[in-house]
């Protein structure tokens, strides 16, 4: 989609969100000790703060790359966004059902993550599919302003939740 430069930059930044997820799943299982009566559960609320900052910044990257695009309208590959996005969805489809039955914080900001990818993927999908048959550039930008809405909101509940 409207990602450009900024498309591996966010993966990347993605997955290491999800790594420490997994991370702080992990520590916050250690048992208390007498110096941290407490264990260490604040690493869970910790990293999905985190995280949720990381999708906000992600969030404006998109935005900014789908407004400057909106404006130029360059050439899309339609039938190799079509490609990655179809991997994407299979990909994140089985994220989705790896992660469906986490109960922590992490898990749940995981979880809402690779939501907000699976539309990604829809939308990317989508994109692809218009800009081939009509021609019309401007639906991939349109469509990565469309997305980034519920991502912000999704990462926004999640993060009041606590």
């Amino acid at each position: 989609m409207a990602h450009g430069h900024a498309a591996p930059g966010a993966r990347r930044a993605a997955d290491r969100r999800r790594l420490l997820a997994l991370f702080a799943i992990w520590v916050a299982r250690r048992p208390h000790t007498p110096r941290g009566t407490y264990g260490y559960h604040r690493a869970e609320v910790l990293a999905a703060a985190l995280s949720g900052l990381v999708i906000l910044l992600v969030a404006g990257l998109i935005t900014r790359e789908a407004i400057l695009r909106l404006g130029s309208q360059p050439e899309v590959d339609a039938l190799g966004l079509l490609l990655v996005a179809s991997a994407g969805l299979v990909a994140n489809l089985v994220q989705a059902w790896l992660l469906r039955a986490g109960h922590t914080m992490p898990a749940r900001a995981a979880r809402l993550h690779v939501l907000a990818d699976l539309g990604g993927s829809l939308a990317a999908i989508t994109a692809g599919a218009g800009v081939h048959l009509t021609g019309w550039r401007a639906l991939d930008p349109a469509l990565s302003l469309a997305i980034v809405c519920p991502s912000c909101s999704s990462c926004c509940s999640c993060s009041a939740r606590r």
